[in-house]
């Protein structure tokens, strides 16, 4: 059995459902990563930004780990 299948199975998902969380955190990251960079920047700014979505990004992925979501 191929990697990307055995991986599929062990989430539950189909390829494209798994394509769509991949890419759903990852647009998250990004937009994480850019408020780090305004911060380095302008430390006033985006003070929390970044952790906090680290943070529910952490939360949701256990939950959807453990079955609890």
């Amino acid at each position: 059995m191929s990697k990307t299948r055995e991986h599929l199975q062990g989430v539950d998902e189909s390829y494209f459902e798994h394509m769509g969380h991949a890419l759903t955190y990852s647009g998250r990251l990004l937009v994480a990563g850019f408020a780090c960079a305004i911060h380095a920047f302008l430390p006033s700014r985006c003070a929390t930004t970044a952790s906090s979505e680290i943070n529910r990004l952490q939360a949701e992925i256990t939950a959807r780990k453990t079955g609890t979501n």
